[in-house]
């Protein structure tokens, strides 16, 4: 795995961590999470490079990390 790989790694482990912590806080029937996760899988690099192009929906093309991605980055993404 090389340097790169290794962040696109960590970036995602962070970013499912932030996910599964707003599933476990979630009021019952809260299906935010759901969404949360399809943003996740959409907004991925092509062939899990730093830097690749950003397959989630973009008006133009986008390098990975996209700006997406970027702001599930951050815990305020997961505010009620």
């Amino acid at each position: 795995m090389t340097m790169n790989d290794s962040e696109v790694a960590a970036r995602r482990a962070g970013v499912r961590a932030l996910i599964m912590k707003h599933e476990q806080r979630a009021r019952p029937g809260d299906t935010s999470s759901q969404l949360d996760w399809k943003f996740f899988e959409a907004h991925q690099p092509k062939d899990g490079k730093m830097g690749a192009p950003c397959l989630g929906e973009h008006d133009e093309p986008a390098p990975w990390p996209c700006s997406t991605f970027i702001r599930m980055e951050s815990p305020l993404f997961y505010m009620d």
